[in-house]
């Protein structure tokens, strides 16, 4: 599945590529539409999804789907890897080679 919203002029996208269901929920594992390095794999991350948190988050978002409340889970950290992402690339981090 994949879930794509626009954040100021980016166009970001998760796709979620595993659902491990446990007793009270699941955990959900992204996949962001972005890598560190070209070649590499793409960056990951996992989120707990249960039934109350969602049905709590529900009263203060009735018109919300549950592709909603998945974007709110994951949007703050794929915010804080984009930054960081983008820092490195504006330091010239990537494939740089440090000699003494």
């Amino acid at each position: 599945m994949m879930i794509q919203v626009k954040w100021g002029d980016v166009l970001a996208s998760i796709k979620i590529v595993d659902v491990t269901p446990n007793e009270i929920g699941f955990i959900i594992s992204v996949e962001f539409d972005y890598t560190l390095l070209v070649g590499t794999t793409p960056q990951t991350f996992s989120v707990n999804v249960s039934k109350p948190e969602y049905l709590f988050w529900k009263e203060s978002n009735p018109s919300g789907t549950v592709d909603d409340y998945i974007i709110s889970l994951v949007r703050p950290h794929y915010e804080r890897l984009l930054a960081q992402k983008t820092l490195a690339t504006q330091l010239g981090l990537i494939n740089k080679t440090l000699t003494w």
